[in-house]
């Protein structure tokens, strides 16, 4: 991907900020950068399609990213804590106010996650999944 291309993406990220979106502006530039960052990789690990040639959106180019670095998904342990799997992402459709998020492992379930009936949890290493799923298996 072009310098040039990057350059005018980050342009045009920067003007919806400015449009009224109401994304604050110095967290506006970062993540217009960042965005530009991950094009640039997922570009070169997936060719023009992720490169935004063919119209991919924020969701399809972190579902990517996720892939690309073996995550299973996303958790937000803020506030409510909650999570998602790659194949069900950001289902609250809360992306860009949701930058709390991050990358993690699924793993079995917390006593809390699964006292609600859920069937796994996410969790920002693969250590700690790992080691979850060594106490569950062991009981």
């Amino acid at each position: 991907m072009s310098e040039q291309m990057t350059d005018e993406r980050l342009k045009q990220c920067l003007s919806l900020g400015q449009s009224g979106v109401g994304i604050p502006g110095e967290w506006t530039v970062a993540l217009c950068r960042e965005i530009a960052r991950l094009r640039k990789q997922l570009a070169d690990i997936c060719g023009a399609r992720a490169a935004g040639e063919h119209g991919m959106n924020i969701k399809e180019l972190l579902t990517a990213g996720l892939k690309a670095n073996g995550y299973d998904g996303l958790v937000n342990m803020n506030g409510d804590p909650c999570g998602c799997l790659l194949g069900d992402l950001m289902p609250c459709e809360n992306f860009v106010s949701g930058e709390d998020c991050q990358a993690g492992y699924k793993g079995p379930p917390t006593p809390d996650i699964a006292a609600d009936g859920g069937t796994w949890a996410i969790y920002l290493t693969k250590e700690a999944a790992q080691a979850a799923q060594e106490k569950s298996d062991a009981k």
